[in-house]
Formats: structure tokens, C-alpha cells, sequence
């Protein structure tokens, strides 16, 4: 059987990116696990076996804390990059009562390859997916995380593709 804290270096290993989800009212707050990981660690081994692990190195390599904000008048979810001018935007447009057209994920070239659009992918389609409203996918990068992401909740929400 393996440790607790072998389990999380391999987890941490695999999926660097792992992180907590903390919603508000209209924002998704995304946590790496170099920032909650530890403090749970602690509670399940010594001290000793985190610190002479390999998630000490790899916590460095995580990427920053990313903020989605609803921005429901002008109908997008914005991530507002450090040292961009530019914001990674997910755009929707309402076509029913409780169906919304997600049709458009942008983020910066120099931001590209980084996981951005994942996080804003996600953000949306839980939002919507917790309030109940259909979603059509004409966006390419969300039909493709989709169909990598077939969670239940989203299954019975997202329309033919």
C-alpha cells in the first residue's frame, strides 16, 4: 500500500496543475496545491516525509493563483492575466430561457499552452451546469474539452454537439 505522501508526490507528479476550487457569488477562485496540498500533508504524515519528498521542488513549478470573474452584463468569463494587458475571455451569448451558446474561448498568445482556457472551460460549464442551464458548445477548444471531460453533471446539459 502506498503512503499518503507518496501518493501525493506521484499525483503531484502527474498533474502539476492540481488545485482547490473556492467559489464566491460570480468568481471561481482556483488554488494550486503548492498553497493547500501542504497544509493537508501535514495532517496526514510527519513533517520529515514532506519535506525530504519530491513535492517540495516540484511546488515551485505550479503555476499562480487564477481568478475567473462572471462578468454577467457583458456576458464572459475573464481571467485577468499578471503583466498582460489582454485578459483570457470565455464569451457566451443567451439563446433561450435556460440554454446559453458558449462559442468563443480567447487567450493571449503569450499566455497559450499554460492551461488558461482548461480553467476557464471548467468555470463556465460548472456554472452552468450548477444553475441548470443548457449549454450549446460552438466553441472548438470547449467541444474538445468536453468530449475529455464528460462529466455527468455536464452530460445532461451541454446540447448535440
Amino acid at each position: 500500500m502506498m503512503s499518503f505522501s507518496r501518493l501525493a508526490n506521484v499525483l503531484f507528479i502527474k498533474f502539476p496543475r492540481i488545485c482547490a476550487v473556492t467559489t464566491s457569488s460570480n468568481s471561481y477562485k482556483y488554488q494550486p496545491a503548492s498553497k493547500f496540498l501542504p497544509r493537508l500533508l501535514i495532517s496526514h504524515c510527519p513533517v520529515r516525509l514532506v519535506a525530504k519528498g519530491r513535492l517540495a521542488s516540484t511546488m515551485a513549478e505550479t503555476s499562480s493563483d487564477l481568478t475567473v470573474d462572471h462578468d454577467v452584463e457583458n456576458k464572459m468569463f475573464v481571467i485577468n492575466l499578471a503583466g498582460e494587458p489582454e485578459k483570457a475571455v470565455l464569451v457566451y451569448k443567451v439563446i433561450g430561457p435556460d440554454a446559453v451558446n458558449l462559442y468563443h474561448t480567447g487567450v493571449p498568445v503569450s499566455q497559450r499552452g499554460k492551461g488558461i482556457a482548461k480553467v476557464l472551460a471548467k468555470a463556465a460549464l460548472d456554472h452552468f451546469a450548477s444553475h441548470g442551464t443548457n449549454m450549446k458548445l460552438t466553441c472548438t477548444y470547449l467541444q474538445k474539452y468536453f468530449r475529455e471531460n464528460p462529466l455527468p453533471q455536464y452530460k445532461s446539459r451541454v446540447l448535440d454537439l
